[in-house]
């Protein structure tokens, strides 16, 4: 199958490009070449801007398109237009679209953001995703899979989220665990969904919330879990959200998933109809371990996070 990733360097896109060719798919990636110019072996390259070089695409022939990076619905326009001809189109939008969680495909979404001069930022990025979603759905009808993702994680993550803890783990000392110990917590590690893309949603229509682990998990077991991986004397010292809030902490920019039990259920989704489609996740504990061995990530936070010093 030939297989094109818009994208396809720096986190799932990476990710999505190892299971396809771990499955035998011909890939093609375009992007600007900037994170990682050189392309793997076996891997065709094609470099450009997704603005205004598409054009660049124009006479190839692909079965699949794996859409990671379109963040405005002019791009999402023109990727349609000049690939209307692939079976199946998978556009990666975002949990963000939905205006209230807990979340199921069918919960109210935010209003789609057709404005030309818009920029994508915190609290444009939900409508602009969703106008991407409107565009995709229209051009490509039952060829179109869109999947919104809560909070990735894993190796080559480059918003520091659940590195920033595992790092932080690895030293000595008091850790400020923040909260409750009890809220739940999703993480979905980008290598189970980048398998399950490659292997079944690049056929398979449709909607799909997509969210990890398997087991529920909470505050206080993924510290653990990322205490547990580390040679180290650390222990958790649990801080209440009222406390930290009136030092002026922020959530979850200052401290990576930390959000106070007031703000509700933030990202939490169902994922029903994905399990059913046959998404799997491997155990957290093998996700925590592979982001303690991976090297520090050290490219920019993405959505507006902070630095976070572990």
């Amino acid at each position: 199958m030939k297989m094109l990733v818009l994208g396809g360097t720096l986190f799932l896109g990476r990710h999505i490009v190892d299971a396809a060719q771990r499955h035998g798919h011909e890939v093609t990636t375009f992007n600007r070449g900037q994170t990682d110019p050189d392309p793997r072996p076996g891997v065709v390259a094609i470099h450009g801007d997704r603005n205004d070089g598409l054009d660049r695409l124009r006479g190839l022939r692909f079965d699949v398109v794996i859409d990671t990076s379109a963040y405005h619905p002019a791009q999402a326009v023109r990727a349609a237009a000049v690939l209307s001809g692939v079976a199946r189109y998978v556009l990666i939008s975002t949990a963000s679209v939905y205006s209230r969680f807990p979340a199921t495909e069918d919960s109210p979404t935010h209003e789609a953001n057709w404005a030309q001069d818009a920029v994508s930022g915190p609290l444009t990025y939900p409508g602009l995703k969703r106008a991407c979603e409107e565009t995709v759905l229209e051009a490509f009808g039952e060829r179109a899979t869109i999947l919104r993702p809560g909070v990735l994680a894993g190796p080559r993550d480059p918003t520091n989220r659940l590195e920033y803890w595992v790092r932080r783990a690895m030293r000595a000392g008091d850790i400020l665990a923040p909260g409750n110990r009890h809220r739940s917590v999703q993480l979905l590690d980008a290598r189970d969904l980048a398998a399950w893309i490659v292997k079944l949603a690049i056929r398979t229509p449709g909607i799909f919330n997509v969210a990890g682990p398997e087991k529920p998990l909470t505050m206080e077991e993924m510290l653990t879990a990322c205490l547990a991986t580390a040679p180290s004397t650390a222990r958790l010292v649990w801080v209440s959200d009222s406390f930290l809030l009136s030092q002026g902490v922020t959530p979850w920019t200052d401290l990576p998933l930390w959000i106070p039990d007031d703000a509700g259920p933030i990202l939490q989704l169902d994922v029903t109809r994905a399990r059913a489609a046959g998404l799997r996740c491997r155990a957290f504990q093998h996700t925590v371990a592979d982001v303690r061995q991976a090297p520090a990530v050290t490219a920019p936070l993405a959505g507006g996070m902070k630095a976070a010093t572990p």
